[in-house]
């Protein structure tokens, strides 16, 4: 998801275990569908293709490789 939001590409997700998500919150650019099924993934592709969904700016500032290396470090040096 990150490395097709990096390319400019907005992405179309289900809220799959595993921080989807909170990706989807923090980096913007995302429709997350409402729930991880097929029905759901396909209601959030007709929203986007047509027009009812504005899914805003990409915002990769939190995933930039400086502010992951801060995290971790906190995370390590506890």
């Amino acid at each position: 998801m990150l490395e097709a939001l990096a390319c400019g590409t907005p992405v179309i997700a289900t809220p799959a275990p595993g921080g989807v998500a909170e990706i989807a919150e923090l980096a913007g650019g995302v429709l997350l569908a409402s729930a991880v099924n097929a029905e759901s993934l396909s209601v959030a592709i007709e929203r986007f293709f047509g027009g009812e969904e504005n899914i805003g700016p990409i915002r990769l500032t939190p995933f930039h490789v400086d502010n992951i290396v801060e995290q971790y470090q906190t995370l390590l040096i506890r």
